[in-house]
């Protein structure tokens, strides 16, 4: 009995420690399995990413090359067989000193060497392609795994046209050197921190310097420069970056020059050259142009002198009292405000004839001058045009007046002879329509026949108007409405369109009341609907509306 008992015993830890084994196996398994999903994502993932490095690799515009740590080429991209100009198989077989210059050999040495030890390499260099010509090349270089080794990757650039350039930039520049030390005139430059970055041979002269004061502060250098004019525009033109010329007596030798200051993106250049002569002739000839305008000045006629380009030179105190002071502006600008040269204008005549002209014009501010225009030469031998104006304007004004008095003579004359002829036959025609008006038989169609009447009445108004030219005539302005005008003549706008097998529409719309003259705003109704009806043909429409647009 105890035998069986200690077999059973035995059995339960057995059957205990399969299961517990079991157990183990199973999560084991579990685990395996796992492992082996994981490890598939991750293939498939490192699958993706080889093929889309592949594609860039492929792809890229830039060179690429794969050396192994000895230099053999052993994978290339299509870029860089194009650059080199051999096939893929051509060039995974060659030595990367094959594609290098031989001066460069050692550049292609410190390349493998850097690259290894220090993870990277970055230099310019010179290739030599497959039909033996040279190219230029700025490579960079890094080391990586690739195939389950270490090799180093070349990412190779073409800088042959850069380099070309570089080279024509820097004999343009050797040239433009050339050409600002050969001139006679001075020139400097200062970068955006005042300091001198350039100065040719000219200006050292003028200011008494020498090279030495290149790459130094431009204020220390000419320390008699600050509070002046030069100090004052090379700022401004530093700082606002606008064109700046002038002319100043020169710092260090007393002379004049005329300076011109540009800006450049990173500071300002200056030009200067020596004017001293220049402004003496000028001196001369302003003191003989001015004992001539003294001369012209004292002249009793308005006087002013232009040239071709119609800038006026001189102008007198009588033309300033008229016209105002020219002010550097051209004379058409000044006397007749106008933007373009007048048409036919008698004193450009003058410059081809070299004939004086004479001539009347009425300017912009009413007055009426008779113009003298003679050929004149300056005292440097420039063509101008002298020219005189008379003022006539109190002439003309009588002569006008005159002319008006007698026209209003012959109106005088004839309305004298017409108004008994018109005035009577209208007397009778306005008495029988007022005894017809009165008449029972008439009694609907009052309101017409006052309406006839009332255009007779007005009709003998315009007569005594005729009559009275001569007067000044009173307006008579009232508070109107059109609408009331309107209606009161459509009966009669609508007879005359009848007669001619027309038709008038009325529409009135609400206006506000205005101040008007009666009688004359009838006389232009009256006027455009007769004007509307001859433009229309019979059994067409004309329309009469009136509303307030805002």
């Amino acid at each position: 009995m105890k035998d069986d008992e200690k077999a059973k015993k035995h059995w339960n830890e057995f059957e205990e420690i399969v299961n517990q084994r079991t157990a183990e196996s199973q999560t084991a398994l579990v685990q395996l399995q796992q492992e082996v999903a994981d490890r598939k994502v991750i293939e498939e993932e490192l699958c993706k990413s080889m093929i889309q490095y592949q594609a860039i690799f492929e792809a890229a515009t830039d060179s690429f090359l794969i050396f192994d740590l000895d230099g053999n080429i052993v994978e290339v991209n299509p870029q860089a067989c194009k650059m080199l100009g051999y096939s893929h198989e051509e060039l995974i077989k060659l030595h990367g000193k094959d594609i290098v210059y031989s001066s460069d050999y050692h550049l292609f040495d410190k390349f493998i060497i850097d690259t290894v030890n220090y993870s990277g390499f970055n230099c310019e260099a010179t290739d030599i392609r497959k039909d033996g010509t040279l190219i230029y090349v700025d490579v960079k270089g890094c080391l990586f795994d690739y195939k389950g080794k270490k090799h180093i990757l070349a990412v190779v650039r073409d800088i042959t046209e850069y380099k070309k350039f570089e080279e024509e930039l820097i004999k343009a520049n050797q040239q433009n050197t050339d050409i600002l030390e050969s001139i006679t005139d001075a020139f400097f430059a200062l970068d955006n921190q005042w300091k001198i970055i350039y100065i040719n041979k000219t200006a050292l002269r003028f200011n008494k310097k020498t090279k030495e004061c290149i790459g130094r502060s431009y204020w220390d250098v000419f320390p008699s420069v600050v509070g002046t004019i030069f100090h004052t525009n090379y700022k401004k033109v530093m700082t606002e970056k606008v064109a700046l010329h002038f002319e100043a007596e020169g710092i260090y030798v007393k002379r004049w020059v005329e300076v011109h200051v540009y800006p450049y993106r990173d500071g300002i250049s200056v030009y200067f050259r020596d004017i001293t002569e220049r402004k003496q002739v000028v001196e001369a000839l302003k003191n003989e142009q001015q004992r001539l305008f003294s001369l012209l000045d004292g002249l009793p006629a308005i006087v002013y002198l232009r040239d071709s380009a119609y800038n006026i030179f001189f102008s007198n105190q009588l033309f300033w009292n008229l016209f105002g002071k020219p002010r550097n502006k051209r004379c058409f600008e000044v006397i007749h405000n106008r933007k373009e040269p007048c048409e036919e204008c008698p004193s450009d005549h003058i410059f081809n004839t070299k004939i004086p002209q004479t001539w009347e014009r009425t300017y912009p501010n009413g007055k009426i001058f008779e113009v003298y225009t003679y050929p004149f030469q300056d005292i440097n031998s420039s063509p101008l045009a002298l020219n005189l104006l008379i003022d006539i304007t109190g002439r003309k004004q009588f002569e006008k007046q005159m002319a008006r008095l007698s026209k209003l003579n012959l109106i005088g004359e004839m309305a004298a002879g017409i108004a008994h002829e018109v005035r009577n036959p209208m007397t009778t025609v306005r008495g029988f329509l007022q005894l017809l008006g009165q008449k029972e038989r008439y009694h609907q169609d009052k309101e017409h026949f006052n309406l006839m009447i009332e255009e007779l009445d007005r009709a003998n108004s315009i007569i005594t108007e005729f009559l009275s030219l001569a007067k000044n005539k009173v307006v008579e302005f009232e508070v109107q409405n059109l609408n009331d005008i309107l209606d009161s003549l459509f009966p009669l706008i609508q007879a005359d369109a009848m007669v001619s097998d027309k038709y008038v529409i009325l529409e009135l719309n609400k206006i506000p009341d205005l101040l008007l003259d009666k009688k004359e705003i009838r006389q232009l109704f009256l006027n455009l609907s007769l004007n509307g009806l001859e433009a229309i043909s019979s059994g067409e429409y004309m329309t009469i509306s009136t509303y307030c647009e805002s």
